[in-house]
């Protein structure tokens, strides 16, 4: 290991032991707003590309009930990761 090494392993070692609290805080915060943003983009896709793609009735209820999956799932993952959704 080089002294570079060490070094930064000994940073995260005391950061770890000084800010374990905040450290986990930051982990859940991303989780939550990562779940958002992902959740909120996919649904905003599909949503918008309903009405801009011809389609036969089959696969518009194949579409409708991706919708029904989609909005069922952001449930799921609102208790799972506690996001806003």
């Amino acid at each position: 290991m080089t002294i570079r090494q060490v070094f930064r392993e000994i940073k995260y070692w005391i950061g770890d032991r000084l800010f374990n609290y905040e450290l986990d805080e930051a982990f859940r915060h991303g989780m939550q707003e990562g779940a958002q943003y992902a959740t909120t983009w996919i649904t905003m896709r599909v949503e918008i590309n309903k009405d801009r793609i011809k389609m036969s009735k089959t696969q518009v209820a194949g579409y409708e009930k991706a919708l029904e999956v989609i909005k069922d799932e952001r449930k799921e993952i609102a208790q799972r990761t506690g996001a806003k959704l």
